[in-house]
Parts: structure tokens; C-alpha cells; sequence
């Protein structure tokens, strides 16, 4: 990810580099310019989904889970309720998982690890 983050920062300032050029009016570099960008956003293109299958194949999400409401801590009424669509890797192993949870009484909300 740190490999596409400086490639994608050295877009950002060659897309700077190019509007400074277009304000100047050095159409011929400017155009060069944009071919470069051009390509370097294209091969990024290319490469983010075979990133993004390899990583959803090593580590398969939850679809749920198991306790969807829960007791809240704030309020102590039985109103902690999982959100829909939250999961996300509890840590750097990708082993394990957490949710968010948001009581429909107070409103507080916690990631609670994922069972």
C-alpha cells in the first residue's frame, strides 16, 4: 500500500505541475505532462484490482455477527444494535474482526469485536 500511496502523491503533484503549466501557458509541456499522468494513472488502475482480489481472497469477512443486539453500557437498556455494513479488520493479522454498535436509546457507539 506505502508503493501506491507515493506513486499516487507523485500524480498529485504532477497534476499540480500541470495546472501551474496550463495558467502559464506552455500548452507543449502541459500536454506532455498530462500524457505522463495519463499513463501513470492507468497502470495504477491495472494493478488496484488485482491488489484488492488478493486481499479479499487472504482474509474473508463475517457477514454478521452472531450477537446483532447487545446490553449499552451508557444506558444499561438492551438497545446496542449491530450496524449494518461495518465490519472492518480489528487489527494488522487480519484475523479477527469488529463492528460498530449504536445504541437506539442514548445513541453511544462502540466497535465491539466481532464473534
Amino acid at each position: 500500500m506505502n508503493d501506491i500511496t507515493g506513486r499516487l502523491q507523485a500524480v498529485r503533484e504532477q497534476v499540480a505541475e500541470l495546472a501551474k503549466l496550463a495558467r502559464d501557458d506552455q500548452a507543449d509541456t502541459a500536454q506532455a505532462l498530462a500524457g505522463q499522468v495519463d499513463a501513470t494513472l492507468k497502470q495504477l488502475a491495472q494493478e488496484l484490482p488485482a491488489r484488492q482480489g488478493a486481499a479479499a481472497d487472504s482474509k474473508t469477512q463475517p457477514r454478521a455477527p452472531r450477537q446483532e443486539v447487545m446490553v449499552c453500557p451508557r444506558c444499561a437498556l438492551r438497545s446496542l444494535h449491530f450496524e449494518k455494513g461495518s465490519i472492518r479488520p480489528a487489527g494488522e493479522g487480519g484475523d479477527e474482526f469488529e463492528a460498530l454498535y449504536r445504541c437506539r436509546s442514548c445513541g453511544f457507539t462502540t466497535w465491539e469485536e466481532v464473534r
